[in-house]
């Protein structure tokens, strides 16, 4: 009888202490997965950068931007975060020299893609017109001009640019 009764105790005490065990192993899982930095996915991480932006808060954006570029190095969504942080720092912190960096480092990452380089290399030297640094901007101009991968219409505003900086330098020789 004794033993029947250690028994019975037993099984109570698992029966009550069951449940308790139970939610005591999913709140250590949940805890366990908060603590992770990184998402399981491109989208999840660069989410917290585009809500930020979203709600207008454009340094937490600007930060989140630059941290999803040094943490996922090989997500297919570099292009979109480079882009929203050249739109930041371009239209909203009207940083142009900031902007001239993030450009020479797109232009560094995607020196193997020559169609996406091409445009790179165009908005950093319309940028350096911009910023009236000729000496800087013409030879990307003369790249761009000799690129046979230069689609046929920004050649000719590449032509364009080039001549004009040509007559602002006063340079006519070949």
């Amino acid at each position: 009888m004794r033993d029947l009764f250690n028994k019975r105790a037993g099984f109570t005490a698992l029966f009550f202490a069951l449940p308790a065990l139970l939610m005591l192993a999913f709140c250590l899982a949940a805890l366990t997965g908060c603590g992770e930095d990184h998402a399981d996915t491109p989208a999840a991480a660069l989410a917290p950068a585009e809500q930020a932006l979203a709600k207008g808060d454009i340094a937490d954006a600007e930060m989140l931007y630059e941290r999803f570029l040094r943490t996922e190095p090989e997500s297919p969504l570099r292009r979109q975060a480079w882009n929203r942080l050249l739109e930041i720092t371009l239209n909203i912190r009207q940083d142009k020299a900031t902007a001239g960096i993030y450009l020479e480092v797109m232009r560094k990452e995607y020196a193997d893609s020559p169609e996406y380089r091409n445009v790179v290399e165009l908005a950093l030297a319309a940028l350096r017109k911009g910023m009236r640094d000729d000496a800087r901007a013409v030879p990307l101009w003369e790249k761009l001009a000799a690129d046979p991968l230069t689609p046929v219409d920004a050649k000719a505003s590449v032509y364009r640019e080039l001549a004009a900086a040509y007559m602002r330098r006063l340079e006519f020789t070949p």
